[in-house]
């Protein structure tokens, strides 16, 4: 009994641990304190470097949208059902942008060594960086296998 009481407290420890953290939560603070930090964060550049124009002008207009919302309503729990949808909806949204825009901003550093010397240097670049890096490479060697073939 006591192992299964132990185990199951562990998988509700580890489970709580490693869920996956999310921006903007209107049951845990004010969504105007929630919504002028991730204003800010946006327009400072650092935590979400690698958003797009496009979703950043999608998360300003969903936080605008949600905050006139819950304003008329007088909170979030005096929403109408149906505006609830909506908003959680919209929250959504905001959460899946901000959080692939966060990820893709995660700094990475390798040590590698340079050509020709035993010396190692770090390299850092975002997650975003080396993605395009890397489809640069592949496509870079795509087309010169593909000039370099016989008969071309």
């Amino acid at each position: 009994m006591r192992a299964l009481i132990f185990s199951f407290l562990v998988f509700a420890a580890t489970s709580t641990a490693f869920a996956k953290e999310t921006v903007l939560d209107l049951k845990a603070k004010p969504f105007a304190e929630q919504a002028e930090a991730i204003k800010v964060d946006l327009a400072t550049g650092v935590k979400y470097r690698e958003i797009s124009n496009d979703d950043r002008n999608r998360v300003s207009y969903l936080l605008n949208r949600m905050g006139s919302r819950i304003e008329e309503a007088g909170g979030v729990d005096r929403l109408p059902p149906l505006i609830q949808v909506d908003v959680f909806n919209d929250q959504e949204s905001v959460n899946t942008i901000l959080t692939r825009a966060s990820e893709d901003s995660r700094m990475v550093c390798r040590r590698e060594k340079t050509t020709g010397t035993n010396a190692t240097t770090n390299r850092c670049m975002t997650v975003a960086d080396r993605r395009r890096h890397s489809e640069a490479s592949r496509e870079w060697l795509r087309k010169g296998v593909r000039q370099m073939a016989p008969g071309n």
